[in-house]
């Protein structure tokens, strides 16, 4: 379970120790002119944390919160190809320093030892990128990168985001290799076990689906195909007794938490947009956002997990509030534990989303579903 204490070593761990010893290893740093490792890293993660729009001026500018004085060509100077396979190698090691929480308060989850959602998410690349990230091809992108997550929606513990080429499938991702815990759900969609999940879409969205299939094939809809639309199919081999068809549909209607997190990376961190049409820039800013994402999540668990109904959008935006606190108590000029207590008080300000009776968030669904089947 995270803490404030173990919070703070790990973000030592990666931010100052990991970020020295790799760019060392990779000859990022040959003399320490401008920038250190840690510096170097701070500007790229926080600052593009904090602005995911940021330029290589608003970089500049951030850069003095680091204690950096630099201009935005000294910071385009930075992005290369070697500072890229840095930035990779960091994130690869913040993926390993797993974070959770304490198991939150609900019921229908309780029933499990952990409940694993699993999907993947492509961020399509500049043709130029194939020999780096090989994409589909064909019709398909030339270049894309493939993510992969596995999150434990009872402790939020997140393993990834793996990284590996668009065209591979997500089965091959390392995720295939981790064992999970006796006891779990695992949780996944089409590309998994072969089964499409429409969440919240109704007969009437998936028949509209339908009939623009049919159109663009060019055949009939079949009487048939028309009813079939009204079924939803759900395979598991969790005993009746421990789950039933309608738990079993809201955790389905859970899945769609994990689409949440991508939107929330791509809409809010814009992991998947970038400033610059040189290749090596692109891979920078990809792999940084990437980890300033992953440290966002870090912050999540500990501030606000354990409200059932959080809203991680909202939470994201006020941690963003707080990077140049989060800096600073980094660089040692504010206590590190004492940031990560002020943050937490700020995400726990406001960031819970209310009940709608209209309109049911995924928490509250898991809630009345238990409360239904008791009663």
């Amino acid at each position: 379970m995270t803490s404030i204490p173990r919070l703070s070593s790990i973000l030592k761990q990666v931010f100052v120790e990991d970020a020295t010893h790799l760019a060392h290893e990779l000859g990022i740093i040959q003399r320490t002119r401008v920038f250190t490792a840690v510096s170097l890293l701070q500007v790229l993660v926080f600052g593009w944390l904090q602005n995911p729009q940021a330029g290589s001026s608003a970089l500049a500018r951030f850069a003095g919160q680091v204690g950096v004085k630099v201009s935005k060509q000294g910071i385009e100077e930075r992005f290369t190809r070697a500072t890229a396979d840095w930035l990779l190698a960091v994130l690869r090691r913040g993926v390993q320093a797993l974070v959770c929480a304490e198991a939150v308060s609900l019921p229908l989850l309780s029933r499990f030892e952990a409940v694993y959602l699993e999907d993947g998410s492509t961020i399509t690349l500049p043709a130029v990128l194939a020999e780096v990230w090989k994409g589909c091809g064909g019709s398909g992108a030339a270049a894309a990168l493939k993510l992969t997550v596995r999150w434990d929606v009872r402790r939020g513990g997140m393993q990834g985001p793996y990284l590996q080429g668009g065209h591979q499938h997500e089965t091959q991702s390392p995720l295939r290799e981790q064992k999970m815990a006796r006891g779990s759900l695992w949780i996944a969609d089409l590309g998994y076990f072969g089964l499409i999940w429409l969440g919240e879409l109704v007969i009437k969205r998936r028949r509209k689906q339908l009939k623009e299939e049919a159109h663009r094939r060019g055949k009939p809809i079949t009487a048939y195909q028309w009813e079939l639309v009204q079924w939803t199919i759900v395979l598991t081999n969790v005993a009746p007794c421990r789950l039933s068809g309608a738990e079993a549909m809201a955790l389905m209607r859970a899945r769609w938490q994990i689409e949440l997190l991508w939107k929330l990376w791509k809409d809010e961190g814009h992991v998947d947009e970038w400033r610059s049409e040189k290749p090596e820039h692109i891979l920078c800013e990809v792999y940084a956002k990437l980890l300033g994402m992953l440290v966002q999540h870090w912050v999540l668990l500990l501030s606000c997990w354990d409200d059932p109904h959080r809203s991680l959008v909202g939470a994201s935006r006020v941690i963003r509030e707080q990077v140049s606190m989060l800096v600073h108590g980094l660089n040692g000029r504010l206590p590190l534990r004492k940031v990560l207590a002020l943050i937490t008080q700020a995400v726990q300000g406001g960031c819970s989303i209310p009940y709608r009776q209209d309109r049911l968030s995924t928490s509250h669904r898991l809630v009345l579903v238990t409360d239904q089947c008791l009663t």
